[in-house]
C-alpha cells in the first residue's frame, strides 16, 4: 500500500470500498465521504465504469474513461490488485494536465451553440464522454438527461442501432479516418412524429491516435417540409397547367419556348418542332375575325415581349388541323432589372363560341336556343329591335313576371308582346336604354350590356334580381335582339347589406374606444397638470387636499382604462379561441351574494338599493369563479348606469336542478323591444351619441355573452321602455372531477379593485 500511497487508488473489501486516497478525490472530485462505506456498484455509477471487467482481467492495465462529480470524462488506466483477505486494491492513472474540454477548441464552440446538438464518443468503442443539451433534447427515456446517457455506448442510446443506417456512417468514418455528412436524414419517432436532420461524423486525434469521435446533429425539420410542401405545390401547379383546358404558351427573352403543355401542344401543328417563335409560321397562318392576316410582330406574345398586356385578343389560324379560333390573354413576367425575362400567354380555344355565335344570326338556330335557354337556372326573355316586342321567354322570368303583374296572359300567349307590359317603365327606364343602343360608340363594343337591380316581392318575401339586357348583333353590327338575363342576387345583396353594416358598426365601435380613451386620458393629463403645478408650488396644507384629489382622478382613470383594455383583450382572445375556463367546483350561490354584498357601499352613494335573494343556500357546481364574477359585475354596473336615485336592483339565484338561473333585475329606463335582439351583439350600442347617459365602448355586454356561452349557457333579456330590465343567465348544473382539471389557476386577486376597475365608469374613488 505504501508503494502506490501517491497514486489514486481505492482499497476495496468484500465489494465495499475501504479507502481511498487524495489523490483519487482530487482526480474524481469526489470528496472522501461520498466514496469511502460505499459498494462497489455505487462507485461504478458514479464513475460510469466497469469494474467487474477490470477485475477479470487481473493485475493488467485497462484504459477506460471514468467521469468526474461534475460529469468531466478521465482518460485513465485502471489496474486491479488482488491483497489478502478479500481485498482488492485498484489503482487508477492519468495526465494530470489533461483537460478533456481544453484539448478540442471545436467543443468549447459547439458548447456555446444553441442550435447544434452534439456528443463526443470514444474511438472505437462508442462510449459517451460529452454530450450538449440540444442533444440530449432528442433522446427518449431513460436517455434524456445527462447522468444516464454519458458512458453509455451509442448503440444503447440509438433504438436498434445495429440495423440502423447510422452504424453504417460510423464505420465508414472509423474504417476511413474521413468526414462524414448526411444531409436530412429522416428519423421517425412515435412520439415525436417524423424530422429531418444534418449529420456530421469526424474523428478528433489526439496526440496523433484517433481516440474520439465527434458527431454533431442539426435539425432542418422546417426546410425540409417548406421545399417538399413547395415541391408539392409545385407538382399541383404542374398539373393544373397540363391539365388546363386552356394553352398555355411561355417563351424566354430570346424567343425560346420554354413551356408548352398538353393543351398547347395540341393546338399547334407539328409542336416537337417548335423551338422558337415563329417556328409555327412554316405550317399555320393567322388571321383577324375580318379575314385579314396578321403579322407575326403583331401577334400576343411578340407584342408581350415588348411590355404590352394582351386581354381578350380573338384571332384565327389556318393549318393542316384546319381553322380554329381563339382568344389570347397574356402578360410580361419582369426581372429585377425591371426588363421582360419571360411572356406567358393562355389561349382558349373559341371556335364552338363564334360558330355559335354566327349561328346565332340565322332565325333557324332559334328552336335550338329557346331549348337551351329554359334549362338555364336564370330568367331569360328575347325581345326584337326597335319595336321591343318579347320574342321568346322561359318558364323562371315568366313566373317572376307573374308575380309583379297577376293579370299577365299564359306564358304561351306573351310572345308579340311589348316590353312595356311586363316591365315597369320607370323601374327599367327604357327611354334611357333605347339612347343607349343608339348610341354608335358603345355599340362597337359587342361586349357592352345594360343592366340593373330590381327589388320585388315574391309571395310576401323580398328578392333581388339582376337584369340585364344585352344586344344580339347582325353581321352588320346592328342589333338585332334584346337578350334580357334575369338572374336572382337576393344572397349577394343580403351578404353585401350585412357587410356594410357591420363596417359601420365596426366604424362607430373604433369612434366609441377613440372616445373612451380620450376622456380619461385627457383627465389624467389635465390632473397631472394641476399636480405639477402644486409641487412647483410646494404642497401646504390648502394644496393637499387638492394634491391627493387629483391622485385619485388619476386612479380612477387608470381603472377606466384598464377594463376598457380588459374587455377587448378577452374578447379578442374568445373569438380566436384562445381564452380557458378555469373551473371549480364551488357553491355559486356564495359566488353571486359575495359580490351583491362588495358592492353595497357603491349603491349607496348612488341613492339605489340592492336585494339578493335565493331559493338555496348552496348549489355546488363547475364554473370559472373570476370569470362569473365579471359577468354578474358587468350586469349590475349596466343596471347602475341605467337606474335613477331611489331606484331597486335584485339579483336572484334560483336553484331549477339541472340548472341554474341568475337574475338581475332593474327598474331603471328599460329598453325598447327593437333592440333586444342586437343589444349582445359586438359593438352596438343603443345611445349611439358620444354625450350618452353613461360611458361604454359597446363591447361589454357582447364579453358577458361569449363568457357564460363558454360555461355552456345562454343569457337572455326582458325589457319594457320606461320599466326597467332583467337579465336572466341560465348556467348547467354540472360537476367536474377537480383531480383531472389541469387549467385550474387559483385567483387571489382583490375583489374590492376587480369592483373599482368594472365600476370605474359610473363612481369615483
Amino acid at each position: 500500500m505504501k508503494n502506490f500511497s501517491d497514486k489514486p487508488f481505492l482499497l476495496v473489501r468484500e465489494g465495499v470500498v475501504m479507502e481511498t486516497s487524495a489523490e483519487f478525490t482530487s482526480l474524481t472530485g469526489y470528496c472522501n465521504e461520498e466514496i469511502t462505506g460505499c459498494s462497489i456498484k455505487h462507485i461504478e455509477k458514479k464513475l460510469k465504469t466497469d469494474f467487474q471487467f477490470i477485475h477479470e482481467v487481473g493485475n493488467k492495465s485497462v484504459c477506460s474513461y471514468i467521469f468526474s462529480k461534475l460529469l468531466e470524462p478521465i482518460e485513465v488506466a485502471i489496474r486491479c490488485i488482488d491483497l489478502e483477505k478479500e481485498k482488492s486494491l485498484y489503482i487508477f492513472e492519468a495526465d494530470k494536465d489533461y483537460k478533456f474540454n481544453k484539448s478540442f477548441s471545436v467543443i468549447e464552440k459547439l458548447s456555446t451553440d444553441k442550435n447544434t446538438g452534439f456528443i463526443v464518443m470514444s474511438c472505437p468503442d462508442l462510449r459517451v464522454l460529452k454530450v450538449n443539451e440540444e442533444f440530449i433534447k432528442t433522446l427518449d427515456e431513460p436517455y434524456n438527461n445527462i447522468e444516464t446517457i454519458l458512458g453509455k455506448k451509442i448503440s444503447e442510446i440509438v433504438p436498434d442501432f445495429e440495423n440502423s443506417k447510422i452504424k453504417s456512417f460510423f464505420n465508414i468514418v472509423i474504417s476511413t479516418d474521413t468526414p462524414y455528412f448526411e444531409e436530412e436524414y429522416e428519423v421517425v419517432n412515435m412520439k415525436r412524429g417524423t424530422s429531418f436532420w444534418n449529420i456530421s461524423l469526424v474523428t478528433m486525434p489526439d496526440e496523433n491516435e484517433n481516440k474520439y469521435i465527434l458527431m454533431s446533429i442539426l435539425e432542418v425539420t422546417k426546410r425540409v417540409v417548406q421545399r417538399k410542401e413547395i415541391e408539392q405545390r409545385n407538382k399541383q401547379l404542374e398539373a393544373i397547367f397540363e391539365n388546363m383546358s386552356d394553352g398555355l404558351f411561355i417563351i424566354d427573352n430570346e424567343n425560346n419556348y420554354v413551356k408548352m403543355n398538353k393543351k398547347a401542344k395540341e393546338i399547334i401543328y407539328k409542336a416537337d418542332l417548335v423551338k422558337k417563335l415563329g417556328d409555327t409560321l412554316v405550317h399555320t397562318k393567322y388571321f383577324d375575325l375580318d379575314g385579314k392576316e396578321i403579322k407575326l410582330e403583331k401577334m400576343p406574345l411578340p407584342r408581350i415581349q415588348n411590355g404590352e398586356v394582351v386581354k381578350n385578343f380573338i384571332f384565327s389560324s389556318k393549318s393542316p388541323y384546319g381553322e380554329h379560333h381563339f382568344s389570347a390573354n397574356g402578360s410580361p413576367i419582369y426581372g429585377e432589372n425591371g426588363n421582360v425575362e419571360k411572356s406567358i400567354v393562355l389561349l382558349s380555344d373559341v371556335t364552338e363560341r363564334i360558330k355559335y355565335e354566327e349561328n346565332l344570326y340565322f332565325q333557324t338556330q332559334y328552336d335550338t336556343l329557346n331549348s337551351i335557354i329554359n334549362s338555364m337556372n336564370m330568367g331569360f326573355l328575347r325581345v326584337s329591335y326597335p319595336l321591343l316586342k318579347v320574342v321568346g321567354i322561359n318558364r323562371m322570368f315568366y313566373e317572376i313576371l307573374k308575380e309583379v303583374f297577376p293579370e299577365l296572359p299564359h306564358m304561351n300567349e306573351i310572345a308579340g308582346k311589348s316590353i312595356y307590359e311586363c316591365f315597369d317603365e320607370k323601374s327599367v327606364n327604357i327611354d334611357y336604354l333605347m339612347n343607349v343602343l343608339n348610341d354608335e360608340s358603345r355599340l362597337s363594343n359587342k361586349m357592352f350590356n345594360y343592366s340593373y337591380t330590381k327589388q320585388l316581392s315574391i309571395s310576401g318575401e323580398d328578392k333581388h334580381y339582376r337584369v340585364i339586357f344585352q344586344p344580339v348583333f347582325k353581321l352588320n353590327n346592328e342589333v338585332a335582339e334584346l337578350a334580357v338575363m334575369c338572374i336572382d342576387v337576393t344572397n349577394e345583396v343580403t351578404e353585401r347589406n350585412l357587410a356594410k353594416k357591420s363596417l359601420e358598426m365596426e366604424e362607430e365601435f373604433f369612434i366609441n374606444i377613440t372616445h373612451e380613451l380620450k376622456t380619461p386620458l385627457n383627465v389624467i393629463f389635465s390632473a397631472n397638470q394641476l399636480m405639477s403645478m402644486q409641487l412647483s408650488e410646494g404642497l401646504n396644507e390648502k394644496n393637499t387636499v387638492s394634491f391627493e384629489r387629483n391622485m385619485k382622478i388619476i386612479k380612477q382613470n387608470c381603472y377606466r382604462l384598464t377594463k376598457l383594455v380588459n374587455n377587448i383583450v378577452d374578447l379578442s382572445k374568445i373569438e380566436s379561441g384562445h381564452l380557458d375556463l378555469n373551473l371549480q367546483n364551488v357553491n355559486i350561490v356564495e359566488i353571486v351574494e359575495d359580490i351583491v354584498q362588495s358592492i353595497y357601499h357603491y349603491i349607496e352613494g348612488k341613492g339605489l338599493n340592492v336585494i339578493f335573494d335565493t331559493n338555496t343556500e348552496e348549489k355546488i357546481m363547475a364554473v370559472d369563479s373570476y370569470k362569473i364574477e365579471r359577468i354578474i359585475l358587468n350586469l349590475i354596473s349596466n343596471a347602475i348606469k341605467f337606474s335613477d336615485k331611489s331606484n331597486e336592483i335584485t339579483v336572484t339565484v334560483q336553484d331549477e336542478g339541472d340548472f341554474v338561473e341568475i337574475d338581475i333585475k332593474d327598474n331603471g329606463v328599460g329598453m325598447e323591444k327593437e333592440y333586444l335582439d342586437v343589444i349582445f351583439e359586438r359593438f352596438h350600442q343603443i345611445d349611439k351619441t358620444l354625450s350618452r347617459n353613461a360611458e361604454g365602448s359597446g363591447i361589454g355586454l357582447a364579453l358577458v355573452k361569449s363568457l357564460v356561452e363558454m360555461h355552456g349557457g345562454e343569457i337572455r333579456v326582458e325589457s319594457m321602455l320606461g320599466e326597467g330590465s332583467t337579465f336572466k343567465i341560465i348556467l348547467p348544473a354540472r360537476l367536474i372531477d377537480e383531480t383531472e382539471n389541469k387549467n385550474f389557476i387559483m385567483f387571489m386577486d382583490n375583489k374590492s379593485e376587480k369592483i373599482n376597475i368594472e365600476f370605474s365608469d359610473i363612481y369615483s374613488i
